[in-house]
């Protein structure tokens, strides 16, 4: 039986839901070590009666309505694989997969999920109040609310907790434990599927092992770097199947690839997606063990053009063979690609895949903006005289920087004011890596035309002083998680002005919002008698081929070719 796929959607008040029906072949066992005990306590149906659990049918998952899109997605994904890899270890339990732990390599199992914890977590940029609000939760909303009578009248008779450790509240505790842990997760990564009595021993062994975990955390991000005696007390945990894995998971394959050079934010995020749930779909199986056939079955499932059936709540799922093709195997096939230039795979089984994508339909002509379209824009620009808020001045400035200069909107939104200079007669914007992401990676220099000046852009700038022009700058700086990078302010800006741009009336789907600007640029520079090699320079395009590489133009050629562009003219 195959598991339903769920869907993400919003609800009435704008949170992110979702729900997974959990299958029937595994509701009982599924009940049995993943219910929450405080949401589902065990029922006695008549007097005398044997205690009966209640049945968990299916899982729910809720973001506040504040989440971005695209963080609410990835941690869908994230609780989409954790049930998906818990049916999974239960359907080969069920099958006689499932292997047994003792006591003992139960023990040797959580000591190498506490490593793994840690390098997960370990660069988590929300500071040490994360982990203590975690640690506490877990030793009085978790584990404390179980704490029998005797021990409440009395703390100092078990000052080492040992009631916690007994039967009633071990199963009682268990499946919060696991959920805080994300043991579904190690044991994916690691190609391990237990039995219900080993996944029991392991779950509680880690129980033991989470608290000290959250302080290390705290501690990490205090900046104590104190060595950690505690992994100095676990056994050795010898098992055949991981090192029959090797521990290249399809995941660690992934995790190689980003750690292995730097990769451009928003490509590790597509990729991400992907391979979370590639390892749900393969959860036992090894990157290098993966063939041809079972790559093309999985892509093949993956295109559903008139929405997936399954779900209970908002739209069915929708995702074309485009977007299959374009995201999903691309994704695949540049990680494994990878792996087979530096050896650690033998063959990539996604290289002969191919998805045939229906040609796309469009009803309008070109991608460029209508002078309608440009003048709605534009003059919503002029009308936010006076703009208190960075969003505000993104509103004011970001449309008109891109309509004279053909920018990505991205590379304007994290613009700075010291990118901004004076050469010669002209004012340029200097368009760094150093002030965020660059496609191509090269800064270049931009011209800023005449009327851009004349509107008061300079003006503004100098009265900013230095630091970003359309973002409140973050405390936390950078990108802290490589496998998980998240959306800088800069990129945020861009996203909100594109659904303002929507909302002004600008609303049809097959034109971008800003990049369209690109477009536009491109096709009036051309028309206004503006060489190719001068109007790529201005936009960042990479040359058509090797010969026009050479010779790129000069900052003030750019300029001087600039005067030609035509204003707009509201």
């Amino acid at each position: 039986m195959a598991i339903r796929m769920a869907t993400l959607s919003r609800s009435k008040t704008g949170d992110f839901v979702s729900r997974k029906g959990i299958p029937a072949d595994v509701r009982d066992a599924y009940s049995r070590l993943h219910r929450d005990r405080a949401k589902a306590p065990l029922r006695i149906t008549k007097a005398g009666g044997k205690p009966t659990v209640p049945k968990v049918w299916e899982e729910l998952f809720k973001r506040p309505a504040a989440t971005s899109p695209s963080a609410a997605r990835v941690a869908w994904l994230e609780w989409c694989a954790e049930i998906d890899t818990r049916v999974a270890s239960l359907r080969a339990v069920a099958r006689g997969e499932g292997r047994p732990l003792t006591r003992l390599s139960a023990q040797g199992l959580a000591g190498n999920w506490y490593g793994w914890f840690l390098k997960q977590n370990e660069n988590d940029p929300r500071g040490a109040g994360r982990w203590a609000h975690l640690r506490d939760h877990l030793q009085w909303e978790v584990i404390g609310r179980e704490a029998p009578d005797s021990y409440k009248r009395d703390t100092d008779a078990d000052p080492h907790w040992e009631w916690a450790k007994v039967p009633q509240v071990r199963d009682k505790v268990r499946p919060v434990v696991a959920e805080m842990a994300r043991t579904a997760s190690f044991l994916a990564g690691v190609g391990i599927a237990l039995n219900e009595d080993a996944h029991k021993l392991f779950t509680d062994a880690v129980s033991d092992l989470l608290y000290p975990a959250f302080g290390i955390l705290e501690q990490r991000a205090d900046g104590d770097h104190t060595p950690d005696e505690t992994p100095k007390s676990f056994p050795k945990f010898d098992d055949a199947s991981v090192e029959a894995l090797d521990g290249l998971s399809c995941w660690a394959l992934f995790e190689g690839w980003v750690k292995a050079a730097k990769r451009a934010d928003a490509s590790v995020r597509r990729a991400r997606g992907v391979f979370l749930e590639m390892q749900a779909k393969f959860p036992r199986t090894a990157a290098g063990a993966l063939t041809a056939r079972d790559a093309k079955a999985w892509i093949d499932s993956l295109i559903k053009p008139h929405g997936s059936p399954e779900g209970t709540r908002g739209r069915a799922q929708k995702r074309t063979a485009f977007t299959v093709g374009n995201v999903w195997l691309s994704a695949s096939k540049a990680v494994f690609n990878w792996g087979v230039d530096q050896q650690l795979i033998a063959a990539n089984p996604f290289a002969a895949v191919k998805v045939t994508k229906q040609k796309q339909t469009r009803e309008r002509t070109g991608k460029t903006f209508t002078k309608e379209e440009a003048s709605i824009i534009l003059s919503a620009c002029q009308r936010i005289a006076n703009p208190k808020t960075p969003l505000d001045r993104a509103k004011r400035w970001v449309p008109w920087l891109c309509a004279y200069t053909g920018a990505r909107p991205g590379e304007m939104t994290q613009l700075r004011s010291e990118d901004v200079k004076k050469m010669g007669d002209g004012y340029f914007a200097h368009l760094t890596p150093a002030a965020g992401t660059i496609k191509t990676g090269q800064a270049r220099m931009v011209p800023l035309h005449e009327h851009i000046i004349e509107l008061g852009f300079i003006k503004f700038v100098k009265a900013r002083g230095p630091g970003p022009l359309f973002y409140k700058p973050s405390s936390r700086a950078g990108t802290v998680d490589p496998l998980n990078p998240k959306r800088g302010p800069a990129v945020k800006a861009r996203e909100n002005l594109g659904e303002w741009v929507r909302q002004l009336g600008v609303t049809d789907k097959e034109l971008s919002p800003s990049h369209a600007w690109r477009h536009t640029f491109l096709s009036k520079a051309r028309k206004a008698g503006i060489e190719e090699s001068l109007r790529f320079g201005i936009t960042g395009h990479t040359p058509t081929n090797v010969g026009r590489m050479y010779g790129e133009p000069e900052p003030e050629e750019m300029a001087e070719a600039l005067k030609k562009f035509p204003r707009y003219i509201l």
